[in-house]
């Protein structure tokens, strides 16, 4: 799931990529787009580093010049609890 957001969180695009880790460039350009018409002048990667994929995702973004932030799974769990969302994942809504 790739998610494209302004600097309050608002979704300024979204978009489910099946595909390998090394495969995400696409979906890393497609963000990059969207930001850009947004007016942004570039994006910041962030994601959960959970198994391997994280490391491609950020080598990725780096070839491309793009900033990569880990976010700790468990700030994103309480970050949930917080905002009052559903415990089950709905990556796909």
């Amino acid at each position: 799931m790739m998610v494209v957001t302004d600097h309050d969180s608002k979704v300024l695009a979204r978009r489910t990529f099946r595909c390998r880790a090394w495969d995400l460039g696409s979906a890393l350009d497609w963000a990059s787009q969207h930001a850009s018409k947004a007016g942004f002048a570039g994006v910041s990667v962030a994601c959960e580093p959970t198994g391997h994929r994280w490391r491609v995702l950020g080598q990725l973004g780096a070839d491309r010049g793009m900033d990569f932030v880990c976010v700790q799974t468990l700030l994103t769990s309480w970050a949930r609890r917080s905002e009052d969302l559903t415990f089950d994942k709905t990556d796909l809504s």
